[in-house]
């Protein structure tokens, strides 16, 4: 039954209704913290095999890079998954077809109030989360939440000129660290840093890790079994819903 319906599912985005209705709950229980949020990402391996990524038979002329530049994505696509990319996040990984799953987290109790799957890029992890916190925007008007000093922490890789200003834009005080070995502008400050809202908010950032090791390890979020970005996303935004609920059953007193 769920396999002959599951078109119909995604149709109707139910997973990300799912979620927020879990989230709604949870707001109910006042276990939301309507201020403070954590954003990060993470690579969800494709299912898929690297010997799957060949030469595009009818090319694009003009490609996604900066001036129309043909960059390897545009020339290259996995027969059997053509969503998904050959990335890496780092110099010390190796290069994967995969997606990247991202989450935004509130700092109260570590749940997670919005999520999203994109196709890998540079700028991906930072646009997803721009686009997360303003879903948060969306969902505190609906609420009625009070307008308030709202901060959100991210690592270092989201200490960008087009992530910090998108938040900024939102009402949001970026709480992101220094780069420490590139020649780069700081555009937070050392005095916003020796804060203690600052400092907090980077000690419960590390809860978003506890998130992911959960969705890819019980959930089975480290090599989707999925293919297709939207069937990927499905699965992705389930699981969060299903995390938070039990993370709120250890919340919520016994009855």
């Amino acid at each position: 039954m769920f396999t002959k319906n599951r078109q119909r599912f995604l149709d109707g985005d139910l997973a990300q209704q799912w979620l927020k209705s879990v989230v709604l709950e949870a707001h109910e229980a006042k276990l939301i913290d309507q201020e403070h949020f954590s954003v990060d990402g993470t690579l969800i391996q494709a299912w898929a095999s690297e010997k799957s990524y060949r030469p595009k038979q009818d090319p694009p002329a003009r490609g996604t890079g900066r001036g129309g530049k043909l960059l390897k994505r545009d020339l290259f696509e996995s027969t059997t998954d053509p969503d998904a990319r050959l990335y890496r996040k780092s110099a010390r990984d190796s290069f994967r077809l995969s997606y990247l799953g991202h989450l935004a987290i509130e700092n109260g109790n570590g749940l997670i109030v919005a999520s999203t799957l994109t196709t890998c890029s540079t700028k991906a992890e930072r646009q997803a989360a721009a686009g997360l916190l303003g879903k948060i925007q969306e969902l505190g008007r609906e609420l009625g939440w009070k307008a308030r000093r709202r901060s959100v922490a991210a690592d270092t890789a989201y200490h960008e000129q087009d992530f910090v200003a998108a938040v900024t834009q939102l009402g949001y005080e970026p709480h992101v660290p220094a780069w420490s070995r590139r020649k780069r502008p700081d555009l937070i400050g050392d005095q916003l840093r020796r804060t203690r809202r600052y400092q907090t908010s980077r000690r419960k950032r590390k809860w978003i890790e506890r998130c992911f090791a959960w969705l890819k390890g019980p959930a089975g979020q480290r090599q989707t079994r999925f293919r297709g970005a939207d069937r990927v996303a499905w699965k992705f935004d389930f699981a969060a819903g299903v995390y938070n609920l039990l993370r709120m059953i250890k919340l919520l007193p016994a009855t």
